[in-house]
């Protein structure tokens, strides 16, 4: 069912992406304005974004979240990710839930997040070299 919807609304977020809509509050707000709600009749808010992103990246993919090779496939499929992600967008870019996102920061596997005002935030570079790094201690 939610996998239905995330079908649906597919052509809306990729046009949402298209026209420079990156960030997960971005594409909250491009849905919110559109007069689309999500499927409890309610506004947007960025962790829906995230889950919706997820599902349709899974569905296109066919990977899910945790599995190899997932980051790229992301990545592929949104090659235009912000230079800086708070943390549901950051998790999506890594494949990961948040609660697991939160636990490989915690041990150090990825990189921790910058404070700008209220907002932490994460570099896609630095994590892009934490990843790369996870990858060669595998090989």
């Amino acid at each position: 069912m939610a996998a239905d919807r995330a079908e649906e609304l597919r052509p809306t977020v990729e046009e949402a992406i298209s026209r420079g809509y990156r960030t997960t509050r971005q594409i909250a707000d491009y849905l919110n304005a559109s007069g689309i709600p999500t499927a409890r009749n309610k506004s947007w808010r960025e962790a829906q974004v995230c889950r919706l992103l997820a599902r349709l990246r899974d569905k296109r993919d066919g990977a899910r979240a945790g599995s190899p090779n997932s980051h790229e496939q992301a990545a592929d499929r949104y090659p235009s990710w912000p230079a800086m992600m708070r943390r549901p967008l950051a998790a999506l870019y890594c494949g990961l839930s948040a609660i697991e996102f939160d636990r490989e920061v915690k041990a150090g596997r990825l990189p921790p997040p910058y404070s700008l005002g209220e907002s932490e935030l994460w570099r896609r570079e630095e994590i892009d070299g934490f990843l790369a790094q996870l990858e060669c201690q595998a090989d």
